[in-house]
């Protein structure tokens, strides 16, 4: 009910909470439902959050795809896999708080050797893939070898991820 009402009702001057109170329960009901279910439910979850962030830009409480590190790497590595804290800035928060009052324009990350990106109130997120790709032996998560090149204008970022045509091939021996 929460997405109808934040999305189908045009006009509705509450449509943003809505649309975030559909986040919320998408991703509760993720923590809930049996291992089965759970990869088709973390999805919807990221969904829901991709959907808020798309559609209501301005929203003080948006979710980005940053928050649903979590979704993503259960989506990948199995829906019954902990969150090693490698994987995730295990203190967001802090982090997040030492920049407030500061004009955070890009954040690059690394190490998942994935390519994401998302805006976070007036914050680029970028991961930024990996010229290895799957540690030389091919792309990883659907993300292909390559590099990320950025141009900045004042507090413009544009960037691209640029990939080389480097084809992985597997050693006779292995």
């Amino acid at each position: 009910e929460y997405a109808r009402t934040g999305y189908d009702y045009e006009g509705f001057a509450r449509a943003g909470e809505a649309a975030y109170a559909s986040v919320l329960a998408y991703a509760r009901h993720a923590g809930e439902v049996d291992a089965a279910q759970r990869p088709q439910a973390l999805r919807t979850a990221v969904d829901a959050a991709i959907r808020l962030a798309d559609s209501f830009p301005a929203h003080e409480h948006k979710l980005a795809v940053l928050t649903q590190a979590t979704a993503f790497y259960q989506m990948t590595e199995g829906n019954e896999a902990e969150m090693p804290a490698n994987r995730v800035v295990v203190n967001n928060r802090d982090v997040l708080d030492a920049f407030a009052g500061h004009n955070l324009i890009l954040v690059l990350q690394g190490h998942l050797h994935v390519l994401e990106s998302l805006k976070w109130r007036s914050t680029h997120f970028v991961t930024g893939g990996a010229i290895c790709g799957k540690w030389w032996r091919g792309s990883w998560h659907g993300t292909p070898e390559g590099f990320c090149v950025f141009d900045l204008d004042g507090d413009d970022v544009r960037w691209r991820y640029v990939t080389y045509g480097w084809q992985a091939q597997r050693p006779v021996d292995q």
